[in-house]
């Protein structure tokens, strides 16, 4: 949330305001609709740890950013994210992004899941708590 707070994904609503990743710095977004959404639908999830023990768990379709090999940011399927290849953009404890690399992926199949959409098409999910 733009006022610091952290909410879990399944308690946003349309018109909540949200930070938002621009490809190079941190911006704000308006939440206009859920594309998807089962709280009791079961999905096969990744959860993403990185080296600054960051830790992310979305479904394997779910395009997350990555630094690419020449230093760009891409977006991939979750499930195509490779340890010792692709890096995150990770909001750091001093509140700066910083590129973070990926140290472990462990798949798991969870209950529940929600797709919030921003004005922009991107959200920070490194502002909410997902784990």
């Amino acid at each position: 949330m733009i006022d610091g707070r952290q909410q879990k994904i399944d308690r946003l609503h349309t018109g909540d305001k949200l930070i938002a990743f621009d490809g190079t710095n941190l911006t704000t977004g308006e939440m206009i609709l859920m594309l998807d959404q089962n709280a009791y639908g079961e999905a096969e999830f990744y959860t993403l740890q990185t080296k600054s023990n960051h830790r992310i768990s979305l479904t394997g379709q779910h395009l997350i950013a990555v630094q690419s090999s020449i230093g760009t940011i891409v977006y991939i399927p979750a499930e195509q994210v490779e340890v010792g290849r692709d890096s995150l953009y990770v909001l750091s404890s001093e509140g700066i992004v910083i590129v973070s690399p990926v140290v472990e992926i462990s798949i798991e199949t969870k209950m529940g899941y929600f797709a919030p959409l921003t004005m922009s098409g991107k959200l920070s999910t490194t502002a909410f708590k997902l784990n």
